[in-house]
C-alpha cells in the first residue's frame, strides 16, 4: 500500500506545483519573494526527487567497491553537457537559463543536472532489465531509445520556460532535432559504459526496481504536468502513454 501512496500523492503534488513553475517562470515579477528563493526551491526540488534513487542505490550497489563508478555516472552528464555548450555537439548550441540557479559546474552547467539526468537513466535501466532482451548491445540501444523518448516529453516544456536556451529555433516546440540525436548518442554511450563498469551486477528484485525507478517516474509525471499547464496536449498524451508502458513493465504500485 505504501508504494501506491508514494506514486499517487507525490504525483498530485508535482502536477499542482507545475502550475506555479509555469506561472512564475513566465511572470517572475509576480513572485512574492526574491527570484533567488525561486531558484533555491528549484534546486531543492531536484534533490528531493532524487532521494528514492539514492536510497535504491544504497540498497543495491556495493558502495565500498563501486562508489567511484556511481560517481562517474553522476559526473558524466555534467561533462557531456559542458562539452555541448562549448562545441555545439552533440545537442546543438545552447546555454542554461537562470531558473536552475547560478551555481554552475565549469561556469556552464547547473550542479542539479546530475540529479535530473541520473533518475532518467536508472528508470530506463530498470525498464531494460525487466525486458526480455539479454544481449548488452540490444539493451544499450533500447535504453538509449527510452531515454530519448523521455526527453521528447521533457525538453519542450523546459525550453519554453527558459531552463535552457537554444541558439537555433527548432521545429519541435523550439527544440532542434540534433538534440534528440545527441540524446541517442550520449545515452547509448552511458548504457555501454554502465555495462562495462558493472559486468556483474546484482539482478533487480521488485523492491529494488521500485526504488531505482521512482525518481524517474516522479520526474516524468512532473514534466507531463508542465506540458499540461502549457497546453502541449500531444506531449501530455505521449507522456501518459510512456507512463502506461512503465506501469505495464514494472507494476510499481502493486505490493
Amino acid at each position: 500500500m505504501y508504494k501506491r501512496l508514494l506514486v499517487i500523492i507525490p504525483s498530485i503534488i508535482l502536477i499542482l506545483s507545475g502550475f506555479f513553475v509555469v506561472y512564475f517562470t513566465q511572470n517572475p515579477e509576480a513572485l512574492p519573494f526574491p527570484f533567488w528563493i525561486f531558484q533555491a526551491i528549484s534546486q531543492m526540488t531536484s534533490v528531493v526527487l532524487a532521494i528514492p534513487l539514492i536510497y535504491g542505490l544504497a540498497k543495491w550497489v556495493e558502495w565500498k567497491r563501486d562508489w567511484w563508478k556511481i560517481g562517474l555516472i553522476a559526473v558524466y552528464p555534467l561533462l557531456i553537457e559542458a562539452f555541448a555548450i562549448v562545441t555545439g555537439w552533440p545537442y546543438s548550441y545552447f546555454v542554461y537559463g537562470e531558473v536552475l540557479g547560478n551555481i554552475k559546474v565549469f561556469g556552464l552547467v547547473p550542479w542539479t543536472v546530475s540529479l535530473s539526468w541520473v533518475p532518467i537513466f536508472f528508470l530506463s535501466f530498470v525498464l531494460v532489465e525487466r525486458s526480455r532482451w539479454n544481449a548488452i548491445w540490444i539493451k544499450s540501444l533500447l535504453g538509449a531509445v527510452l531515454m530519448t523518448t523521455f526527453d521528447l516529453v521533457l525538453d519542450p516544456g523546459a525550453t519554453t520556460l527558459g531552463f535552457w536556451i537554444w541558439k537555433i529555433d527548432g521545429w519541435y516546440y523550439g527544440v532542434p532535432l540534433m538534440n534528440f540525436f545527441g540524446w541517442l548518442v550520449t545515452s547509448l554511450l552511458a548504457f555501454a559504459g554502465f555495462y562495462l563498469l558493472f559486468p556483474q551486477y546484482k539482478k533487480l528484485d521488485k523492491n529494488i526496481a521500485f526504488w531505482l525507478s521512482l525518481s524517474g517516474i516522479w520526474s516524468l509525471i512532473f514534466w507531463i504536468g508542465i506540458a499540461g499547464w502549457l497546453q502541449y496536449w500531444y506531449l501530455v498524451i505521449g507522456g501518459v502513454v510512456y507512463l502506461g508502458y512503465v506501469r505495464s513493465q514494472l507494476l510499481l504500485i502493486d505490493e
